[in-house]
Parts: C-alpha cells; sequence; structure tokens
C-alpha cells in the first residue's frame, strides 16, 4: 500500500514561525528588564545600609586595633632605646649650640679684625701726633731756654740797678722798726713767708711754724722754690688773709709796741715790679709798718732759729 504523503510547508508559514520566536524573545527580554530595573523596597534598603554601616564599623575597629598595638609596639620599642633616644636628643642639642657658636666665633674674628685694624690706624696717627708733639715740645724748650736766658740777663740787669740804686731804695724804717718782724721773701713773682702764724679772731697768735712747704732750708739759709709760693698774679687771697691777722694782732696790742708786728720783705731782682701791688695791700689794711730791703740772686738769706730777724742784719 502506498504512503500517504505529508503535506509541504510553504515559505510564508516559515516566516510567521520566525515572527512569533522573535516577538516571543523580545517578551522574554522586556520581561527580563523590567525585573532588572524594579526598585527594592524600603526593607532591603534599610538592610542593606545596616549591613554597610556595621561593615565600617568593623573596619575601623580592626583599624583602630591595628593603632592600638602600632603604639604599644612604638611605646615599648621607646622604652627599650630611651637611653639611646636621649642621646641623640643631646647630640641634637649640642651640634645646635656648636652651630650657634661656630657663627658667633666667625663674626668675632671679623670684628677682632675691624678692631684690630681700627686699633693699627690709630697707633699710626698717634705716631705722627707723637712725632708732631715732640717737634714742637723741642721747638718750645729752644724758646723756653732763649727767654730764661734774657730773664736771667734781665735779672742780672735789675739787680746791677738795684745795687746801683740802694742808697735810695733801701727804706730806714725797716732798721728802726720796734716790736717783732715778720720776713717775706719775693722771688719769681710769688711771695715766701719765712714762718706761718696763725691767729685767732682775738688778733692773740695761735701758732707760729717754720715754712718748710714753699722753702728750702740748708741749716739758717731759705731758698725759695719755685712754683710752691703765693702768686702775686693770681694767688693774692692767701697774702691778704696773712696780712689782715697782723692787723688784727696790731689792733689788739695797739698798746703794746713791743708786741706789735711789722713786715719786712726781701726782694729779688726778677720780682721787683710786684713791690707796690703788695705794699698797697698792706697800706689798704692799715695799722702795719713796713719796708723792703734788695736782695742780689747769688748772695744767702739767713734767718735765725725764730725766724723773726734776718741773720744779715
Amino acid at each position: 500500500m502506498r504512503r500517504r504523503l505529508r503535506p509541504t510547508k510553504d515559505s510564508l508559514d516559515l516566516l510567521l514561525d520566525t515572527m512569533c520566536n522573535a516577538f516571543g524573545g523580545i517578551v522574554l527580554i522586556a520581561l527580563l528588564v523590567a525585573i532588572l530595573i524594579e526598585k527594592p523596597g524600603d526593607e532591603s534598603s534599610k538592610a542593606s545600609a545596616s549591613g554597610k554601616e556595621s561593615l565600617e564599623k568593623l573596619r575601623k575597629v580592626r583599624e583602630l586595633q591595628e593603632l592600638e598595638e602600632d603604639l604599644n609596639e612604638l611605646q615599648t620599642r621607646w622604652e627599650e632605646n630611651r637611653e639611646l633616644i636621649e642621646l641623640v636628643e643631646e647630640r641634637d642639642r649640642l651640634a645646635r649650640i656648636l652651630s650657634n657658636q661656630q657663627k658667633t666665633a666667625a663674626l668675632s674674628v671679623v670684628q677682632l679684625n675691624e678692631r684690630r685694624r681700627k686699633a693699627a690706624e690709630e697707633r699710626t696717627k698717634m705716631l705722627e701726633d707723637l712725632s708732631r708733639l715732640q717737634r714742637e715740645v723741642a721747638s718750645l724748650e729752644s724758646r723756653i731756654l732763649d727767654k730764661r736766658e734774657a730773664v736771667e740777663s734781665l735779672e742780672d740787669e735789675m739787680e746791677e740797678l738795684v745795687t746801683s740804686r740802694m742808697s735810695e731804695t733801701r727804706p730806714p724804717e725797716l732798721r728802726d722798726a720796734g716790736g717783732q718782724q715778720v720776713n717775706l721773701i719775693l722771688r719769681h713773682g710769688e711771695i715766701f713767708p719765712v714762718s706761718f702764724i696763725e691767729f685767732y679772731e682775738s688778733g692773740e697768735i695761735r701758732s707760729i711754724s717754720s715754712n718748710e712747704t714753699s722753702l728750702l732750708w740748708r741749716g739758717s739759709d731759705a731758698r725759695p722754690i719755685r712754683g710752691k709760693g703765693w702768686d702775686v698774679e693770681g694767688d693774692l687771697d692767701r697774702f691778704r688773709g696773712f696780712i689782715n691777722g697782723i692787723r688784727q694782732h696790731n689792733k689788739l696790742y695797739a698798746a703794746r709796741p713791743s708786741q706789735r708786728m711789722h713786715i719786712a720783705m726781701f726782694v729779688y731782682g726778677d720780682s721787683f715790679s710786684h713791690i707796690n701791688t703788695l705794699f698797697g695791700i698792706i697800706d689798704e689794711e692799715g695799722n702795719i709798718a713796713r719796708g723792703w730791703e734788695p736782695w742780689e740772686k747769688d748772695r744767702n738769706l739767713a734767718f735765725s732759729a725764730d725766724g723773726e730777724k734776718s741773720q744779715v742784719e
């Protein structure tokens, strides 16, 4: 018996079959996409956030534990190496001090060099000034020597003049005066009392002492020391006080001439011009007899032990 043949599919059926399969695939894909993009619910979101927070806490706890372990380890190592660490710190401190000292030393060297340079310049200038001053001193010494020779020549001329006019200048009252004689020497433009006399306010004599300050004694000879006397041009106050004391004394003993004092002045040729000035002061005080006698430069002037009378007389 002959088999029955199956009817064949045409191309339209194949196309329909393919389109159905494709549509089914598209629907399946759409369902899968919808499922995938669906938002999770609130409970699932909360659960997820809580899980993340727990995980973060756990992570931080582990990190804290690790840090504590590291800190403990570092503390242990620091304790074990404390001396070494202190030595290192001390070394660093000393190094800083040394560095500062080196800087200071370098600065000091610069300053010392500058000071040495200035000192050398000052020394050179001082040597130049010293040389100039030495030349000036030599010139002044030469001029002083010339002046001294001129003065000595004038003194000699003055003494010759005084000697030639002795009869005119020698006052007779000096020889005839009674009472106590107070001797003064006038030389080098200075006054040299032979004795220092101190008076009470009443005029009584407090003390009399030999002049050892401005006179050089050789036995009974008295030689004035230049620059130690009362300068006629600049130190007359002491002379005035001396004369005022004598005036007070003479006033007290006005009725007893033997106790009164008078002035005897021995004048060298270099001070002849000062006589009138000094006698003017004595006359202003009043009540004092005075006289003077010229004296030659090379002639000794001697006094008695009490210094009241000239032995030459």
